[in-house]
């Protein structure tokens, strides 16, 4: 969501950000980056949303949240047809935060897609380093489990496109 009248993008847009956004976020809102990043014409409101709620984020060190509106921001520009140079600068952010994020957080479900990013990236020794690291956390959890096999599977096969996850099963 995007405050209509401050440009304001994140989990407080309803409420504009006087009410209940500390003080650094309202600087940040009312600094030129930002207004760069929410009156951008070329994104479009969404992308131009996305960006923005994940450029707060980031900057006041919520990096699971910068992470998931990067994601949402690879997600939205795949679907309208974005180049892959802008592919590629969103996908490496989104890397760069879940890596920050999951440094201090056991999410396993963020832990996969880190992977999935990482081998999308080419970056297939990386990915392998980190789905092995992962392997004694999923034991127990057979659907994860699937899927760090197909993930495994995919690097050897230096496969960097898109799959849905009713391939796993495959």
């Amino acid at each position: 969501m995007q405050c209509p009248t401050c440009g304001y993008a994140g989990g407080y847009a309803a409420a504009g950000y006087d009410r209940d956004v500390e003080e650094r976020i309202k600087a940040l809102v009312r600094g030129e980056e930002y207004r760069a990043m929410a009156g951008s014409p070329s994104e479009g409101r969404t992308a131009a949303a996305l960006r923005c709620a994940e450029y707060l984020a980031e900057k006041t060190g919520n990096y699971q949240d910068a992470s998931y509106y990067a994601l949402l921001l690879l997600w939205w520009w795949k679907q309208y047809g974005r180049d892959e140079a802008g592919l590629k600068k969103v996908r490496d952010r989104a890397i760069r935060h879940f890596e920050e994020y999951l440094m201090d957080h056991l999410d396993l479900n963020g832990a996969m897609i880190l992977i999935d990013l990482l081998r999308q990236a080419k970056r297939w020794d990386v990915a392998l380093q980190d789905l092995s690291s992962l392997e004694p956390y999923i034991k127990d959890n057979q659907p994860l489990q699937r899927v760090a096999a197909f993930e495994k599977r995919l690097i050897h096969e230096e496969d960097h496109a898109d799959h849905k996850l009713s391939e796993v099963d495959v």
